[in-house]
């Protein structure tokens, strides 16, 4: 009973933990847009 219990918290924290690093990898890789200009009323002002 408590094997069990101990066994599907752990595999239940595993499993956060891989999305975890899963969403940190992915947002290191897919959001680097690199260096970004905003252009505000048509050019006259960079953010």
């Amino acid at each position: 009973m408590i094997i069990s219990l101990i066994i599907s918290v752990a595999v239940i924290s595993l499993i956060s933990v891989f999305l975890a690093l899963l969403m940190v990898v992915a947002d290191a890789t897919i959001g680097n847009y690199g260096i970004v200009k905003v252009d505000i009323n048509d050019g006259t002002r960079e953010l």
